[in-house]
């Protein structure tokens, strides 16, 4: 499990990282992505057996 989390912290600072002075309307739309895309990473997993 830390090898997964470590892939996802660095995820979240590629996708997440503050550029400058955002507005929450343009930030809400990368969250979704990218919990869209953690998610998805679970289930491949999960259903890998892992």
């Amino acid at each position: 499990m830390p090898r997964h989390l470590e892939k996802v912290l660095a995820h979240a600072e590629r996708q997440l990282a503050p550029a400058g002075d955002v507005q929450p309307t343009t930030v809400l739309p990368l969250y979704k992505k990218f919990l869209r895309i953690e998610e998805h990473r679970l289930r491949l997993k999960h259903q890998a057996g892992g």
